[in-house]
Formats: C-alpha cells, sequence, structure tokens
C-alpha cells in the first residue's frame, strides 16, 4: 500500500509540475505576442501591417519622411494598424485609435514621453507629437487597405513637421496603390472583346449562307 500512495503521490506531483511548467510558457508566449508594434519600435522607427504587406514604394516614403523629421529633432515612432491581427493579445483596441495610441506610448517610452503616431482604419492619434491641430482634416485613405494607411501616415508626418516650425519635403508617394483604375481597365478589355467576339460569330454564320448548319 505505501508503495502504490508512493507512486499516487510521484504522478500527482509530475502532472502538477507539467501543469505550472505549460501555465509559464503560455504566460511568455502571451506577454511576448500581446503587442508586436511595441516589440519592433523598439528597433525600427516604423510598424508595418502583416497583411497585406504594404507597396514598398510607400514603406520606403514612410522611411525617408521619418529619417527627416528627426533631423529637425523629433524622434517620432509610427505605428500602422490594418486589422486585430496586428495588435496580438489586445485585438479589442482595434478601431480604438487613440486608447491603443495611449497605451503604446507608455509601452515605448524609458526616457521621457515618445513621439508617437498611430493609424488605423477608424482615424489617427498622436502622442508627445505636436499640437492635435495639425492632423485636422486630414482623413485615413482606408479603402487601398495598407498602402493607402502608409500613404496616409506619410502625409501625417508632413503636417506634423510642418505644425513644428519645421517642414519637410515631401517624399515620392508613386501611383494609388488601389485598383480601381485597374479594375476599370480590365472591364473595359472585357467588355471590348465581347463585342469582337460577338461581331466575329455575327459575320461567321452570314458567311456561311441561310439553310446550311453553322459549326458554331
Amino acid at each position: 500500500m505505501a508503495l502504490i500512495r508512493s507512486i499516487r503521490l510521484r504522478r500527482a506531483l509530475v502532472v502538477i509540475l507539467l501543469v505550472l511548467v505549460g501555465c509559464s510558457v503560455h504566460a511568455c508566449v502571451a506577454a511576448a505576442d500581446a503587442d508586436p508594434a511595441s516589440d519592433v519600435l523598439l528597433v525600427q522607427n516604423a510598424f508595418l501591417p502583416y497583411q497585406p504587406a504594404t507597396p514598398p514604394v510607400l514603406a520606403k516614403a514612410l522611411d525617408q519622411a521619418l529619417t527627416e523629421i528627426h533631423a529637425t529633432g523629433l524622434q517620432l515612432k509610427v505605428a500602422i494598424i490594418g486589422s486585430p491581427v496586428d495588435l496580438g493579445g489586445i485585438p479589442e483596441l482595434f478601431g480604438q485609435v487613440s486608447r491603443y495610441a495611449a497605451f503604446l506610448e507608455t509601452e515605448i517610452s524609458y526616457r521621457g514621453p515618445q513621439p508617437l503616431l498611430v493609424v488605423m482604419p477608424d482615424g489617427l492619434s498622436m502622442q508627445a507629437a505636436g499640437p492635435a491641430s495639425a492632423l485636422t482634416g486630414l482623413t485615413v485613405d482606408a479603402h487601398q487597405q495598407s498602402g493607402g494607411l502608409a500613404r496616409t501616415a506619410v502625409l501625417a508626418v508632413e503636417r506634423i513637421a510642418a505644425a513644428r516650425g519645421h517642414p519637410i519635403a515631401a517624399p515620392a508617394l508613386g501611383a494609388s496603390s488601389g485598383g480601381g483604375d485597374t479594375g476599370l481597365l480590365i472591364s473595359a478589355v472585357a467588355a471590348v472583346l465581347l463585342v469582337a467576339g460577338a461581331a466575329f460569330v455575327l459575320r461567321r454564320r452570314r458567311s456561311v449562307g441561310p439553310g446550311v448548319p453553322s459549326l458554331l
């Protein structure tokens, strides 16, 4: 009986130990993934959405704008949040750009307030980056997804620099990243091909003549 109790006790201790280890690992993983932007912004100037990827020309334009505004003395960081996935373990803050900006600023500030700009589809928010009036009238181009958000961020950085009295050169933003014009072009080409095909079939039938079976 004593041996059986000893075995059971050992098994119970092993189970408890495994549960504790599992909880610890889960807690560490959750903490690491709680807010991806707070980790990225410690080593980079901008956090970009995971999917869809930001067009390279717009990512480069944002990097250029941040480099130029840093040269004026404002070490601005930018977080672009395109979907709840970009928030890791706090997806409930998606659509609450002001609350998230306040939260993120506390996560990345160590030696005083950290100038920060957050762009979400629902709007923009600044922390320690200048007067809020700098962004008055600027709307988020959410229809273009990551490209539109990045384009908005570049324009916001330009406005922040101008509001501080140190305007920066406007980076090249390139053509619109959306597919609206492309979609219209494809539709137009399809319509032309359809009309041409119908005309070809009609001419073919006429050339065969009445009473002769057509192969088309």
